[in-house]
């Protein structure tokens, strides 16, 4: 019974694990058709098994899981993952015994099994649990010896784990590896300016993970980064940019190489975050001179490399055809692109895109038409990003109204009106229909006009 159980909820991690979905019930979950038939019966019977299993039975599954996820990994884990979160909706308030292995000595040497274990049981703990994991971890990735960096069982595993450790905590002050990550640079182990396919799977990895724990990091204790670490960051942010730019290919690029141009992304978005936030930058402490570099020099240098990145990312992918590995890396790099001043936005360099006898300057012209087709994307990160794109450059447009006088309009209120930019009323018009279908079926009252200071108005 437990095992037919275990192989039933692995079948199902393994259908939201193709798909990119938390739902199996989803309606634009792009299943095969047997799956796409027989996973709701399956979730729907699940659901009444969940509330029939007694405690022993729910011990009993979720440690045989555990014992599959250390020994197997992969599926196994987000399976534990998924039997530990049914236990807590079903059983709310009962102990969780399967987490006390993290206290054992069974994760002393990382393996990647035991990895994708503790970073499924980590959550789950008490703080203070959380909190010995993380300094263990920390010693470890200190004291390893240069030859262990990028290995799982050394600073690589260690580093993931420590990674997972900062997102449960709910408080923290200071982790002191910053120094010795920073080190590293000088073991040519960081992918500074080289291609991704020229080093091997485990520097990947790791640059991967210094990044994600420079992100959390970033959004978490920024007050513990000294103005030598923030140069470590801003100027490592560079060196990683570059090497998006020099890997790129137009024939595809491997999942791999893809990981990692969206954790490059979401560090940009952190650091945007933070840098660019008034209030968030003071609670931070952050210097005046920071500011003043990032805006002087870094925010322009990340940027003018990046913005091409994200239309060539936007432009060269086959709609029709977006894997969830394209899914992932349009979400991080669309909400990065997003945070692109208004200023460098007006600098990018595209194939000519122009309307004839339009006041707008060429280039930001161009830059604006490239966006409005992106409007019309099946790709919803793409639309999102290229509709808060527009809505920051639609400030800049009432500036080069100034000599549209001549086919203005002025309506009743005296209100002077320009028409709108030709490539702005053709995405319009062209969107009319979705817009219909949405609301075809929204009821409307009938109108009446509420004028000025009577009691219609106030209502």
């Amino acid at each position: 019974m437990e095992d037919y159980i275990l192989e039933v909820v692995y079948s199902m991690q393994w259908s939201l694990a193709i798909s990119n979905s938390e739902q199996l019930n989803d309606e634009e979950v792009m299943l095969p058709g047997y799956l796409k038939q027989s996973s709701p019966i399956i979730s729907a019977a699940m659901d009444t098994v969940w509330a029939v299993l007694t405690i022993n039975q729910w011990d009993s599954l979720i440690s045989k899981s555990c014992e599959r996820s250390m020994e197997f990994g992969e599926l196994w884990a987000m399976t534990l993952k998924c039997l530990i979160e049914k236990f807590k909706k079903y059983e709310a308030g009962q102990e969780l015994k399967v987490i006390h292995i993290c206290k054992t000595d069974r994760f002393d040497i990382l393996t990647e099994e035991s990895v994708g274990t503790l970073k499924v049981l980590i959550p789950y703990l008490q703080q203070n649990d959380i909190s010995m994991i993380l300094d263990i971890h920390t010693a470890k990735l200190i004291t390893s010896p240069q030859e262990n960096i990028t290995e799982i069982h050394g600073c690589l595993g260690a580093l993931c784990v420590i990674h997972t450790c900062l997102l449960s905590l709910t408080k923290v002050t200071e982790v002191a590896i910053l120094e010795a990550i920073s080190d590293w640079k000088d073991f040519d182990i960081f992918l500074f300016s080289r291609k991704v396919e020229d080093v091997g799977c485990k520097v990947l990895f790791l640059n991967v993970e210094v990044i994600r724990f420079l992100s959390v990091t970033v959004q978490k204790i920024p007050r513990s980064l000294s103005a030598q670490t923030w140069d470590f960051i801003l100027c490592s942010l560079v060196e990683w940019i570059q090497s998006i730019t020099d890997s790129i290919t137009d024939e595809g690029n491997s999942i791999y190489f893809k990981v990692f141009c969206a954790e490059i992304s979401n560090l940009i978005h952190a650091i945007v975050t933070l840098l660019e936030d008034e209030n968030a930058s003071k609670a931070a402490l952050i210097s005046p001179d920071l500011i003043s570099e990032w805006k002087e020099f870094f925010s322009p240098g990340i940027f003018t490399a990046f913005l091409p990145l994200f239309f060539k990312f936007t432009n060269s992918l086959d709609q029709n055809l977006i894997s969830v590995s394209d899914h992932l890396l349009l979400q991080s790099v669309c909400r990065a692109a997003c945070c692109a001043p208004c200023e460098l936005l007006q600098q990018v360099e595209l194939k000519p895109r122009l309307v004839p006898s339009c006041t707008i300057p060429d280039v930001l012209q161009t830059v604006m038409n490239h966006l409005m087709g992106m409007l019309q994307s099946k790709v919803r990160p793409i639309q999102l990003a290229a509709y808060k794109i527009l809505a920051k450059l639609m400030s800049l447009l009432p500036e080069y109204d100034k000599g549209r006088s001549d086919v203005a309009n002025t309506d009743e209120t005296g209100e002077t009106n320009v028409p709108l930019p030709e490539m702005l009323k053709e995405a319009i018009i062209s969107s009319t229909f979705y817009l219909e279908s949405v609301l075809e079926d929204v009821p409307v009252v009938e109108g009446s006009i509420c004028k000025f200071l009577q009691a219609e108005w106030s209502c």
